[in-house]
């Protein structure tokens, strides 16, 4: 697919003349086109490959967090349960339960939902019916 050097219209791959401003599109012009729609589509991949990294560190941190708080949260809850003070214990063995299983299902649900069924990376963009890692498709 390439686009009118005049008009900027998508036009086809073999079109000689762009129907819609009438322009003759030459060789050169095709060779530049598709040079600067390669080097144009090679940065949108670096921008995304990036983003995609800084979201995967971002879900590690989370992930790490989570597992922290569980620890935390046990470690308060066995303290007050040894220290006799068992309401206290169960209020906080209560509200960390219902913040575990949230974010439980919450990770599972990002883990499931947006990775590859082909790589298992992570999509950052969710649009297209293939992966931007490994070209499976996904849709």
């Amino acid at each position: 697919m390439i686009y009118c050097p005049k008009c900027k219209e998508s036009l086809g791959d073999n079109i000689t003349t762009c129907p819609f401003c009438f322009h003759e599109i030459t060789d050169y012009e095709r060779v530049l086109i598709a040079k600067e729609q390669r080097e144009e589509d090679e940065k949108t991949l670096h921008e995304e490959i990036l983003k995609a990294e800084e979201f995967s560190s971002l879900r590690t941190i989370w992930i790490l967090g989570t597992i922290i708080f569980v620890i935390v949260f046990y470690l308060v809850f066995i303290i007050l349960l040894f220290a006799d003070l068992t309401k206290a214990a169960l209020a906080v063995f209560t509200i960390g339960t219902v913040f575990t299983a949230i974010m439980s299902l919450y990770l599972i649900l990002v883990m499931k939902v947006n990775n590859c069924p082909h790589c298992g990376r992570y999509l950052f963009r969710n649009w297209g019916p293939y992966c931007q890692w490994c070209s499976g498709r996904i849709r």
